[in-house]
């Protein structure tokens, strides 16, 4: 029988663990892009139903958020910084305006005069429509319950009711396989054979614009990425650093929107809906890498076997998927 040797977990490249060091000692910082564009749509789009509303935001979100790109070959961070967290006033947002820090995993996020002036503006557009605030309000009238009663007795918490801390599975292997342009397509062949005279014609409507939105932001991140990377290559003197930016630019113009042709393209394109989905939503349980191995293993083999990729090489870009998923200020 074949035998497999199993590699120990500690068993980092040099450039694995400067990135992880890195990574480790980053200060847990709170980014208010979100917050400023959220209430941007939020005060100025009212018309549009929340579906449309809550897309505008994720594709302007993603189409001006600030990027970077470091020494992660795989690309793409929830913030603008190594570290960082968004805050989500419309979740629950009472406690926000009672804290001066925000404890991470890693240690607390001040709670700045900027955050403090975006956490202030969102207290005053969502006081009484958070998350929270509904979720009470239909629990009271449903089963005679005063939710925030309950919330001051510890049975739950101003996040624990509506469900905010949900799993979400995306179908990781139809993106990496299919490409966005191709559930776009998807989309548009369904809009088409609607009609919205029927009872649910308008909010399946509704929900076609929103779709076209939200794959069509994560489409222009990745392009945003892409050319990022072709700057960075220009201006680059070393060769091998050079290469590599040109190659993430390559990558980043081809996936998500097409189909992954090898392993490198799977893992990146895996990563951006991953990260896509965290954009959304505040949850950070929310699109857990369920199917990574099920993914991506099939490009691994492939790329294997055609002498594309060794299995170090591949190893290497596993760590640095999960260094990406701990850039979350959990």
């Amino acid at each position: 029988m074949a035998t497999t040797t199993v590699r120990r977990e500690d068993m980092l490249s040099p450039r694995v663990k400067r990135e992880k060091e890195a990574l480790l000692s980053a200060e847990p910082q709170l980014d208010t892009e979100r917050s400023r564009i959220m209430l941007d749509v939020y005060q100025n789009d009212g018309n549009d139903p929340n579906i449309v509303r809550r897309a505008k935001v994720f594709h302007r979100l993603c189409s001006e958020k600030t990027i970077f790109i470091d020494n992660n070959p795989i690309v793409g961070t929830l913030t603008k910084y190594p570290y960082g967290a968004y805050i989500f006033p419309e979740e629950g947002n009472l406690w926000m305006g009672r804290t001066d820090e925000i404890y991470t995993e890693r240690g607390k996020a001040a709670v700045t005069p900027e955050v403090r002036e975006w956490v202030d503006k969102g207290l005053q557009l969502w006081r009484n429509s958070n998350l929270f605030s509904v979720t009470c309000d239909i629990i009271s009238q449903s089963l005679k319950v005063d939710g925030r009663v309950m919330a001051k007795c510890g049975v739950w918490s101003e996040i624990t009711p509506q469900g905010a801390r949900h799993m979400i599975f995306p179908d990781y292997p139809k993106v990496v396989n299919k490409g966005l342009n191709g559930i776009l397509a998807e989309v548009e062949e369904a809009e088409a054979g609607l009609d919205v005279g029927e009872t649910d014609g308008l909010d399946r409507y509704n929900f076609y614009q929103a779709a076209k939105l939200s794959l069509n932001a994560m489409i222009t991140l990745a392009q945003r990425y892409a050319s990022l990377a072709r700057e960075m290559a220009k201006k680059e003197k070393d060769a091998a650093r050079k290469q590599e930016l040109e190659e993430i630019a390559r990558i980043c113009e081809w996936v998500p929107a097409n189909p992954a042709r090898n392993f490198r393209e799977a893992i990146q394109a895996y990563w951006f809906i991953m990260m896509g989905v965290w954009l959304e939503k505040s949850a950070v349980l929310n699109a857990p890498p369920n199917t990574f191995t099920l993914c991506l293993y099939p490009f691994y083999k492939k790329d294997k076997e055609a002498g594309e990729i060794t299995t170090e090489e591949a190893i290497e870009l596993i760590q640095f998927f999960f260094l990406q998923c701990n850039r979350l200020a959990t």
